[in-house]
């Protein structure tokens, strides 16, 4: 009898968020809120975000519930591509859906969707803001190759600093 070798399901899959689907976007509102403190939070302002036409946002499902754990939100301007959120639920961190998220993004392989019909294009040059304290997000942007380009005191409040991060795609 011949071998029948069995490949995994990959356990996350990747899609586009279609912000006319509410209860895609009710999901994310539902992960930012467990995900983020209030005053880091953008729970009230995605469903206005979302529908921003320069505003790409990439979920990552788990394949045996469909449940959204994790999130990327882009803004594209030109050859940029900013990375405003990062967000993976707390019960699936270090399972490397961060990474994933954000190597879709940057090499633009997130397939194509009813929510967009064409893949998105890779970007030249990606940015994003980093709270000095986020240590963990901090090393993962810098294995995919984002270097400091600013030190911002009191960025996001009084005492709360951050590190502006560069990454020329291009050169990857």
């Amino acid at each position: 009898m011949p071998e029948v070798s069995s490949v995994a399901e990959p356990a996350y899959r990747l899609e586009w968020l279609d912000s006319t689907h509410t209860g895609s976007v009710q999901e994310l509102i539902a992960l930012e809120k467990k995900t983020f403190v209030k005053a880091d939070s953008w729970a009230d302002v995605l469903p206005l975000e979302v529908k921003k036409r320069n505003v790409q946002v990439v979920l990552a499902r788990e394949q045996s519930t469909d449940k959204v754990v994790g999130y990327v939100l882009c803004i594209v301007s030109g050859l940029n591509t900013h990375i405003g959120k990062l967000a993976v639920s707390a019960e699936h961190r270090r399972q490397g859906i961060g990474r994933m998220l954000m190597q879709a993004v940057l090499q633009g392989t997130v397939p194509p969707s009813a929510a967009r019909k064409s893949p998105a294009r890779r970007p030249s040059y990606s940015s994003l803001f980093v709270a000095v304290t986020n240590t963990v997000a901090a090393d993962l942007y810098s294995s995919l190759g984002y270097k400091q380009e600013a030190y911002l005191e009191h960025y996001y409040q009084p005492g709360s600093h951050a590190r502006r991060l560069v990454l020329d795609v291009q050169a990857q």
